[in-house]
């Protein structure tokens, strides 16, 4: 079987990563920075294989990410930082990745019953998983200079 303009698998056609950061500095007190972050992911569409069927298909998605650093003078020249980031903001529920194998076979199957299983023709089926990734989840640090 050939596939002519099969787009690659795992290559969306676009992909946009935005980063708008705000930085607040201060002079005569223990807090040396505050620095706000806001995040943006925008991935298209793409497909699990190199056929460009619908059934490969993996749904685009936009996922949204906040942070928040502080960084505190504790000595003459050392400094502590602290962070907490929100990852997946939204709580956006998309796949990043999966799997995908076509078989054929000319009886009944009963799709129903098996979430992994579906038609693509006549007599051409698949068995499909995806790969979730996770919901909103925060992300804390702390690291010292000196």
């Amino acid at each position: 079987m050939v596939h002519s303009k099969s787009r690659l698998a795992y290559h969306p056609n676009f992909v946009a990563h935005t980063e708008i950061i705000k930085k607040f500095e201060f002079e005569n007190s223990s807090i040396k920075s505050l620095k706000l972050k806001a995040k943006h992911q925008l991935i298209t569409d793409s497909y699990l294989d190199n056929t460009s069927r619908p059934g490969s298909r993996l749904d685009g998605y936009s996922i949204f990410h906040l942070g928040l650093n502080l960084e505190l003078k504790i000595f003459k020249k050392s400094s502590l930082d602290l962070w907490v980031d929100v990852q997946n903001l939204f709580n956006a529920d998309y796949s990043s990745h999966g799997w995908i194998s076509r078989f054929g076979y000319d009886g009944d199957l009963d799709i129903a019953s098996n979430p992994y299983l579906g038609k693509e023709e006549a007599e051409i089926f698949h068995y499909k998983a995806l790969f979730p990734q996770a919901f909103r989840h925060f992300n804390t640090g702390l690291s010292m200079r000196f």
